[in-house]
């Protein structure tokens, strides 16, 4: 899709009132929390994308799993990690205890 190639946005969910919300989906291995700051690691392309928000789902360890992060300024892509402020993370990610199952149902497209 021209939208995926050029803009980086994987899904679209569009609310009642019309307004699109974008997502951007990637893999990730590991996760770690230290004073507030979390670390997704194991991610292929870690880079900026203009969408709402990212979705990051598990492999391995973390398989089935996922997390939901706002995609605002504090989010920074290092290498294959994506760094950012808790406050940023909209959906658990220090227990890392949701299924993907149950996110799937919530934004079917």
């Amino acid at each position: 899709d021209e939208r995926d190639v050029f803009q980086g946005i994987d899904l679209i969910k569009i609310l009642e009132n019309g307004t699109e919300l974008t997502f951007q989906v990637k893999p990730f291995r590991d996760v770690t929390k230290d004073n507030g700051v979390i670390t997704v690691s194991g991610i292929g392309n870690a880079k900026e994308y203009n969408v709402d928000y990212l979705i990051l789902v598990g492999q391995g360890k973390n398989d089935g799993n996922f997390l939901l992060i706002n995609n605002k300024p504090g989010l920074k892509g290092k290498y294959s990690s994506y760094i950012f402020p808790e406050n940023l993370l909209v959906r658990d990610s220090g227990n890392i205890v949701e299924s993907f199952q149950l996110f799937r149902r919530l934004f079917i497209l």
